[in-house]
C-alpha cells in the first residue's frame, strides 16, 4: 500500500459505522456528563475517579483493538463522552486532562511492544484520538509524532495541532511563546513534506497565527507546492484553493509591508501554477485532475480575490465555461502580471516575481515548465 493510498484509508476508516459493542461501561460517565451541564464548583473526587476509571478502560480498549471498525466504535464512545457543550466547562476539563494521562500511559506501555506492526497500529490509534478531541490541551502528542514516517500518523499529529478549534484556542490565548513553538514545529515539517492535504492544514493555522515565525512558514508550503508543479507531481490541486486563501490571510496578518510583499510574491506564483497547469495539461492530464484545477481557480476567484484585492468574480469563470485559454491567459496577466507589465497583485503589493537564483526579477509569475509527454510523467513519490 503506498503512501496516498495509506491515508486516504486510514481518513475513511473514522468515517465507518460498526455496531460492535465497546467494554468500557459508560454508565456512570454519561450520568456524570449529564449532571454536569451548568455546574459552577469543580468536580468532587468521586466525579474525577468516574472520569478515570471509564477512560482508563476506554484507551486499554483502543489499544487491543483488532481492526479499524472496532478502533473507530472505541474512539468515538470517548469522543461522545467529552462534553462539546460549553456550558460542561468543567467537566470537559477535567476530561481532557485525564485523557491526556490515559494517551500518556498507552503510548509508554506500547512502546515497549516487541511487535513493529502492533505497535504502529495502537499508536496511531492514540495519536487519531488527541487529534480527534481537538484541545490545545493534548497538543504534546502531536508535537511528539510530527517526525513520523507512517503518513497517516503523521497527517493526526498535524491535524491535533492545526484543527479550526484548536488553533483558535491558541489565538485566544494571546500566549506567543505557545504560538512560536507550535509554528516552529510545524515548519519543520514542511521542509520535506509533499502530501497536500498535510500542507493545507498547516497552511490554514500559520495563515492564522500573527506571529513572525507563520510567515516563514507560509512560505515554506507555498515552495513546496512550487516543487510539486514545477515537476508536474501536483495532487490534489483543490487544496491549493485553501493554500491561497491561507497565504491571503497571512499577507493581512502580515506586521510589514515587505513581509506582505513576499506573501503576496508566493500568492501570485502558487495561483499562477494552478492556471498554467489547467492551461498546459487540460489534454494531458485525468479528467479529475482538470476538475480539480478548475474548482480551485473558480473558488479562489470567487472566495478569497474579491475581499483580498477587489476583483470582480466572473472573468476566470466566463473562460474555464468556454475553455478559452487566450481569456484566461490575458486574465491571469491582468490579476498576477506578465513579463511586459506588472498585474493588479503587483500594482497593490509592489510584487516582483524571481526568475532565477541569481536575483532577477520580472513583473510576471515564473512560466511553467512544459509537461512530458504522457508516457513519460513522473510519477508522485
Amino acid at each position: 500500500m503506498n503512501q496516498r493510498t495509506g491515508l486516504a484509508f486510514f481518513i475513511l476508516g473514522l468515517l465507518i459505522c460498526s455496531g460492535a459493542a465497546i467494554a468500557a461501561d459508560a454508565t456512570k460517565i454519561a450520568a456524570l456528563m449529564t449532571a454536569s451541564k451548568d455546574r459552577t464548583q469543580a468536580l468532587s473526587q468521586a466525579d474525577n475517579e468516574t472520569i478515570d476509571a471509564y477512560l482508563n478502560a476506554a484507551v486499554d480498549e483502543l489499544l487491543v483493538a483488532r481492526d479499524v471498525a472496532e478502533a473507530v466504535t472505541v474512539r468515538n464512545q470517548i469522543l461522545q463522552y467529552r462534553g462539546w457543550d460549553e456550558n460542561l466547562s468543567l467537566y470537559t476539563r477535567a476530561y481532557l486532562l485525564t485523557v491526556r494521562k490515559h494517551i500518556k500511559r498507552g503510548l509508554g506501555q506500547v512502546a515497549s511492544w516487541p511487535g513493529a506492526d502492533a505497535k504502529l497500529v495502537a499508536q496511531r490509534n492514540l495519536v487519531i484520538l488527541a487529534g480527534q478531541l481537538t484541545s490545545v490541551e493534548l497538543r504534546e502528542f502531536g508535537l511528539q509524532f510530527l517526525g513520523s514516517p507512517d503518513t497517516a500518523t503523521r497527517y493526526w499529529a498535524v491535524k491535533s495541532l492545526t484543527t479550526p478549534i484548536v488553533t483558535a484556542q491558541i489565538v485566544s490565548a494571546s500566549d506567543a511563546e505557545l504560538a512560536k513553538g507550535i509554528i516552529t514545529a510545524l515548519d519543520k515539517v514542511t521542509e520535506k513534506e509533499t502530501h497536500p492535504e498535510i500542507l493545507r492544514m498547516i497552511a490554514d493555522c500559520a495563515g492564522q497565527m500573527k506571529v513572525p515565525d507563520a510567515v516563514t512558514t507560509l512560505r515554506k508550503v507555498a515552495a513546496r507546492r512550487f516543487e510539486a508543479y514545477e515537476k508536474w507531481l501536483a495532487r490534489n490541486e483543490i487544496q491549493d484553493a485553501a493554500i491561497l486563501r491561507a497565504l491571503a490571510q497571512g499577507i493581512a496578518n502580515a506586521a510589514s509591508p515587505q513581509e506582505k510583499t513576499l506573501l503576496a510574491q508566493d500568492f501570485g506564483q502558487l495561483y499562477s501554477y494552478v492556471i498554467q497547469r489547467y492551461i498546459l495539461g487540460r489534454d494531458r492530464l485525468d479528467a479529475a485532475s482538470v476538475a480539480r484545477l478548475e474548482s480551485a481557480i473558480l473558488e479562489v476567484e470567487d472566495k478569497v480575490l474579491p475581499g483580498f484585492l477587489g476583483w470582480t468574480a466572473g472573468p476566470f469563470k466566463e473562460a474555464v465555461a468556454r475553455q478559452d485559454n487566450a481569456r484566461l491567459q490575458s486574465e491571469h496577466d491582468a490579476l498576477l502580471g506578465s513579463a511586459a507589465k506588472p498585474g493588479l497583485l503587483g500594482a497593490k503589493f509592489s510584487v516582483k516575481y524571481p526568475t532565477n537564483p541569481s536575483g532577477a526579477t520580472s513583473t510576471g509569475p515564473k512560466p511553467l515548465p512544459p509537461p512530458a509527454k504522457k508516457d513519460e510523467t513522473p510519477k508522485q513519490p
